[in-house]
């Protein structure tokens, strides 16, 4: 859901943290991070700053971003987020926390052969085959 409403790259994705996912405070007039501020807040965005390739920056130095989430995007984020706190109790002394937002069902961090299963096993349930890598399936407009 994330990269669809915000165009993040399946990479910077696999890299993103809970503490670079932010919700606006208004009467501070400051970003948060959720694991702190929660999501009960009305406003929210992700800091795109790094992506899981070697030396873990992003693609180029101004492919570094805030993006603000689509209310879609917030709600998707929020249910993961009570999801993997499930996964953390289930697994128990196995949970590797990384911090990550998506990882495995024990904490480590995705590679890209997870994901492009996971984005398989999507699509066919949606009726769908896939034909190509998941970040082609994006439509990213051009800044004007």
């Amino acid at each position: 859901m994330l990269s669809l409403t915000t165009g993040v790259r399946t990479e910077e994705a696999r890299a993103l943290r809970w503490d670079h996912v932010v919700a606006w405070n208004p009467s501070l007039k400051a970003w948060h991070p959720v694991t702190e501020a929660g999501f009960k807040q009305k406003r929210f965005a992700i800091y795109v700053w790094r992506a899981d390739r070697v030396g873990g920056d992003t693609k180029t130095r101004k492919s570094r971003r805030t993006l603000e989430l689509p209310k879609l995007a917030a709600e998707a984020l929020r249910q993961h987020h009570a999801r993997q706190a499930v996964h953390k109790l289930k697994a128990g002394e196995a949970w590797q926390d990384h911090n990550l937002v998506f990882c495995t069902s024990v904490g480590t961090p995705l590679d890209a052969a997870n994901v492009r299963r996971a984005f398989r096993h999507i699509t066919k349930n949606a009726g769908s085959e896939p034909t190509g890598h998941p970040a082609n399936c994006v439509t990213r407009s051009s800044p004007s």
